[in-house]
């Protein structure tokens, strides 16, 4: 039972992580963006699987071993046709993956709500959540150029002030898996935690995450010489932050570990 839910708990992963990258992809099609790559993961140089498809036969697809994140590459091209676009439809692009994660996250809450409903016939604070997050959703353009960079800033001085304390990834969403998915219902309030996790980390002002992607197009506008300073060193700030959760995450499985010999 306890690897069913650590397979379950990998491809929930999995699916979120492609189903925000998807977001990406959408809007840049959209916009008439050439793309080189989807990548599920990244490879840091190992041997990746890469396979195409006859829906979008431009785009390679790849499956990196390391499962930590994804991307998805614009040609050269495209990078500079992004770079020249409007600000709303670089907020929209950056922001698309948030916007997915998000609405995943809604649309699972509805549906929970919904269903407890039948039984309490109660109004909670976690209905105003749901339905207040449904609306602001509503109106994408806003929430993208406005509401993620002052969520990401929010979000990136509480992490400060907690010292990266909390922080997981795979290994932690894994191990969370074993002991929360006991039932349908909490499986699904998983999948809906870990839709909005990923949402909220990617809103943080950091680049290359999406919230930092808008920050440095903010920026740019200002002073581009700043914002290449800010992009390089955001950039450090997200490999110590990688670090940090690969450790917690090591340490909290060794945690796990000693509990079972004990």
């Amino acid at each position: 039972m306890k690897v069913l839910r650590i397979m379950l708990a990998l491809l929930s992963v999995s699916f979120l992580v492609i189903v925000h990258e998807a977001g990406h992809l959408v809007e840049m099609r959209r916009r008439n963006v050439p793309i080189e790559e989807f990548s599920l993961g990244m490879s840091f140089g190992l041997p990746s699987f890469v396979f195409h498809t006859d829906l979008i036969p431009e785009v390679a697809f790849k499956i990196s071993p390391c499962l930590l994140g994804g991307y998805v590459k614009p040609t050269e091209t495209g990078a500079k046709l992004i770079e020249a676009m409007p600000l709303k439809d670089q907020a929209v692009i950056y922001g698309a993956g948030v916007c997915v994660n998000s609405w995943v996250f809604v649309i699972l809450g509805i549906g929970l709500q919904v269903h407890r409903k039948f039984h309490t016939r109660k109004f909670e604070i976690a209905d105003a959540v749901v339905l207040f997050s449904a609306v602001l959703l509503w109106y994408k353009l806003w929430f993208c150029l406005f509401l993620i960079p002052v969520l990401g800033l929010l979000l990136l001085v509480q992490l400060i002030f907690k010292g990266g304390k909390g922080l997981k990834g795979v290994i932690g969403a894994v191990q969370e898996a074993r002991t929360t998915i006991s039932s349908p219902r909490k499986a699904v309030i998983y999948l809906a935690l870990i839709s909005l996790g990923i949402a909220l980390l990617n809103m943080l002002p950091l680049y290359p995450l999406d919230g930092g992607r808008l920050m440095h197009v903010y920026l740019s506008y200002l002073s581009p010489s700043v914002a290449e300073v800010y992009r390089r060193g955001s950039a450090g700030v997200v490999v110590a932050l990688i670090v940090l959760v690969t450790m917690n995450d090591i340490l909290s499985l060794q945690k796990s570990l000693q509990e079972k010999q004990v």
